[in-house]
């Protein structure tokens, strides 16, 4: 399938043609969304605007709807810098957005829509690694500003849904072989058959190899971040690194947003103990190795939430 336009439905929100508003020490700025698309390589919505936000402030991409659970998760980076943030450059922005981050579901369909909001932050100094923004900022930006919602395509249904079929493709997979391997017991075997059989193996093999490598790349993300308390950041490195374990950028960022039950909050004070503990470094010593893009890589209130819990 090709490239799919989608629908940008603007929906009533209080502050309408204002362009700024402060919160918590930072500017946030009205965006305007101007085209959007699907598309089939990775499934993201990638969207372009412009807005009035200074040029450097970020792009910040979330769940417009206060209710749901992904309220505050963020889900864009960068269209032409995958894994870093969309700034804005001469008024505009390119930005791609990740459905699974701010809208996960069991189950895709198409025409599914989810509401988005979307807004432009200056003095903002976390790392694109940051999955979540402050629940006020995001509240201020969803009382003061414009949401945007986006449909979900048939190619982006199928593409998400196909991430988790890895089980239903090996078992498509071994009835395929058990059917080519009697129809070669056969006495005289049917040359169609057996050419029908061998596309649907080879189809669902390719199948399998796409589904299999992301969650491949999940088994490893739970080790490195239940049994070595890796942050978000060192984990990535370490999933997409050609000397690490070599997966796709799209394979680590569905492994990341699919981990249950990991607290990097946690996994920064376990590593905290380890240094405190084993090697006898001074708290302030700690929080260099914790924060270095050399050492842990975890963000500053992770480091923060670490020292503060340190016995």
């Amino acid at each position: 399938m090709g490239i799919i336009a989608l629908l940008i439905l603007p929906l009533s929100a209080c502050g309408v043609g204002a362009h700024a508003a402060e919160v918590d020490g930072h500017a946030i700025y009205a965006v305007d969304v101007q085209t959007s698309k699907a598309t089939d390589d990775d499934g993201d919505w990638t969207v372009h605007g412009t807005t009035k936000a200074p040029d450097n402030a970020k792009i910040i991409v979330t769940n417009a709807d206060e209710d749901d659970d992904f309220f505050g998760d963020l889900g864009g980076e960068a269209a032409n810098n995958p894994a870093s943030w969309a700034t804005v450059h001469d008024g505009k922005f390119s930005v791609n957005i990740d459905p699974i981050s701010v809208a996960y579901k069991s189950k895709y369909r198409a025409g599914d829509q989810c509401k988005v909001q979307l807004f432009a932050i200056t003095d903002y100094h976390e790392p694109w690694t940051n999955s979540t923004i402050a629940k006020k900022i995001a509240t201020k930006a969803v009382d003061k500003f414009d949401s945007t919602t986006l449909t979900l395509t048939s190619s982006q249904a199928e593409y998400f849904n196909g991430l988790d079929s890895d089980n239903d493709d090996d078992e498509d997979q071994d009835s395929s072989t058990a059917t080519t391997a009697d129809s070669s017991d056969s006495d005289e075997p049917n040359a169609e058959s057996e050419s029908t059989s061998d596309d649907v193996a080879e189809t669902t093999s390719s199948s399998s190899k796409i589904s299999t490598e992301y969650t491949s790349a999940l088994s490893k993300a739970e080790i490195y971040a239940t049994e070595m308390d890796m942050s978000k950041a060192s984990l990535y490195d370490q999933l997409t690194s050609a000397s690490g374990e070599q997966f796709s950028a799209a394979a680590a960022d569905y492994a990341i947003s699919h981990l249950k039950g990991v607290s990097w909050n946690a996994n920064a004070l376990a590593k905290a103990k380890s240094y405190q503990n084993d090697m006898a470094m001074a708290p302030a010593a700690i929080r260099d190795q914790l924060t270095s893009s050399a050492g842990e890589q975890f963000t500053q209130a992770q480091a923060d939430y670490a020292l503060s819990h340190l016995s």
